[in-house]
């Protein structure tokens, strides 16, 4: 490769590397959004070292794996397919001489190139056997625009390397533009010619004491370090050993995946679009909910099914395959209250529709005297999720005035100004951490603590800047709601709801105003808000003797 070419698309090599005894995956699959399909090309040397041509398949599959674990791992949807794998007349020379060949086309490689065309090989991995697991195991051409560069799209990578690390996984990384670390000494990230910022891998110590590197970054830092691999790309979003595994500035590789990832699936386009990832519904009524899922690289629109049995056998009047247009969200209206409801999603194209995605179950809700849709109830879940207590009666309905005479207010604004309140900014002040305000909701609304997958989401989902957290306090008590799982968790939620309302109405039928209290007796009803659900469970004796108790707690209280 000429020096002015490496200039636009670079090599990197993967350095020394430590051999792994295992694969740590601590996330189960998720859906994906972004599939990438790869084409493995084996040299008579890789061959030899696996015993026969028929082992490329097997081989190649568990490479696949092992890099879609990495993607879990890093909490992204991009997700690999194997293409094909075939062998090549060719014996290894060096990762220079070889993986400028095969860029080329040239010689025993000119097959690779039709081959890729034929089946639809986003990218193209050569394994090659250097005799040795260690040293410098792998190059690969760094992507160096942001409008792709499919020409390039290919790596070399020492077999017995690949069979035992994450060597392949991190020279495909190059090919997306994701760089090594920032500060080790050879060859350090980010990527220049993309963000120069952020596209670096990440050194970091976890809990443990011990040093780890992510995927891109070298197990040498040049410096006199040494760390262990961390099986996932640089991302602050999630930790490894109890430790961030990136930097949201300067080293979040993960992102920078995310956003070449279309561009580098649309390099080859598949006969198929990838089925759409399919998420929890919101904003759930007598009569409605909003269906939810993620976006599907090539789509052009979205069609959408829903039903009232999971297999769908019949459709809900007017939604079978309904074109839903080119949105991640429908709001699903007409329907029939407290009923359970089925909803999955397709994508289509030009010239093709994708698969269904997994099916989703969405509950509208119940009609009768505890009815969500009613205003009162939203505010004082609010009130109860926020700060934990039952609500003052003027507070409430100045709150359900708002939504009930402003077409603008909804429990989501509302929840919104109550961060803009002195009580509630003492509680939740602008430098608590986001681990700290989802510890407390999930004690406020299902009375125990965050469990380590839903800690983690949710943590992910305000650090992404996907959710603010007054979006949080209503998505959480939404899926609350909504997931079966948690029936008895949301029936002591309901149970304290009614107790705070039923606190509310004691005071407006005694006169117990809150602005003409004195601060004493405000203290005191604030006191007595918690008081009075502190022994709430699911058991709904527990909420009619806390309601029976209202007066005594109440007792006394007159305005100034």
């Amino acid at each position: 490769m000429h020096l002015s070419q490496r200039k636009t698309r670079q090599f990197r090599s993967f350095g020394m590397i430590a051999i792994l005894a295992s694969i740590l995956i601590w996330h189960l699959p998720t859906a994906y959004a972004t599939s990438i399909d790869i084409m493995f090309v084996y040299e008579n040397g890789a061959v030899s070292w696996l015993g026969s041509s028929s082992s490329m398949d097997t081989f190649s599959e568990d490479v696949v794996n092992r890099m879609n674990m990495a993607m879990q791992n890093s909490g992204s949807d991009i997700r690999f397919r194997h293409a094909h794998s075939m062998a090549v007349n060719y014996t290894y020379s060096s990762f220079t001489t070889d993986l400028t060949a095969m860029q080329a086309g040239s010689g025993a490689f000119a097959a690779v190139h039709n081959a890729r065309d034929t089946y639809k090989a986003d990218l193209v991995a050569l394994l090659t056997d250097t005799g040795s697991a260690q040293g410098n195991v792998g190059l690969g051409y760094l992507l160096s625009s942001w409008r792709g560069s499919p020409s390039y799209a290919y790596t070399e990578s020492a077999i017995r390397s690949v069979a035992i690390s994450h060597t392949l996984t991190h020279e495909v990384g190059h090919n997306f533009g994701a760089d090594h670390a920032s500060d080790q000494k050879s060859d350090p990230g980010p990527n220049r010619d993309l963000d120069n910022q952020y596209s670096s891998g990440w050194y970091f110590t976890g809990s443990n004491g011990v040093d780890y590197h992510t995927i891109m970054a070298y197990n040498f830092d040049g410096y006199g370090g040494y760390y262990q691999p961390a099986p996932l790309f640089s991302t602050p979003l999630e930790t490894f050993q109890g430790t961030p595994a990136g930097d949201a500035d300067s080293a979040d590789n993960t992102r920078l995946l995310g956003e070449t990832g279309c561009i580098i699936a649309g390099y080859r386009s598949s006969a198929l679009l990838d089925e759409p990832a399919a998420t929890a519904a919101t904003d759930m009524t007598t009569s409605s909910f909003t269906a939810n899922w993620q976006s599907v690289c090539d789509a052009t629109g979205y069609k959408l099914d829903v039903s009232t049995n999971a297999n769908f056998s019949s459709f809900v009047t007017s939604y079978s395959a309904r074109d839903v247009g080119n949105t991640t969200s429908y709001s699903v209206t007409g329907l029939d209250s407290g009923t359970t409801y089925y909803y999955r999603i397709r994508a289509y194209g030009s010239a093709s529709v994708s698969s269904a995605s997994d099916t989703i179950t969405a509950n509208t809700e119940s009609s009768g005297n505890s009815d969500r849709r009613d205003a009162a109830w939203r505010v004082a879940e609010i009130y109860i999720a926020t700060m934990g207590y039952a609500p003052d009666d003027e507070g409430l309905e100045y709150w359900v005035e708002q939504i009930q005479t402003q077409p603008e207010w909804n429990p989501t604004t509302v929840a919104q100004s109550f961060f803009d309140q002195p009580l509630v900014k003492m509680e939740y002040p602008d430098t608590l951490d986001d681990g700290a305000l989802i510890e407390s909701l999930y004690l406020n609304i299902f009375g125990r603590a965050a469990d380590a997958s839903g800690y983690d989401y949710w943590v992910t989902e305000l650090q992404s800047g996907r959710l603010e957290r007054n979006d949080m306090i209503i998505a959480m008590i939404e899926g609350g709601w909504a997931n079966e799982d948690a029936a008895n968790d949301m029936a002591r939620f309901g149970n304290r709801v009614e107790t705070a309302l039923a606190f509310a109405s004691y005071q407006s039928s005694h006169g117990i105003v809150y602005s003409g209290l004195s601060e004493t007796d405000r203290a005191i009803l604030r006191e007595a808000g918690q008081d009075v659900l502190t022994g709430v469970t699911s058991d709904t004796a527990t909420r009619d003797a806390a309601i029976d108790s209202i007066p005594d707690l109440l007792n006394g209280l007159t305005e100034v």
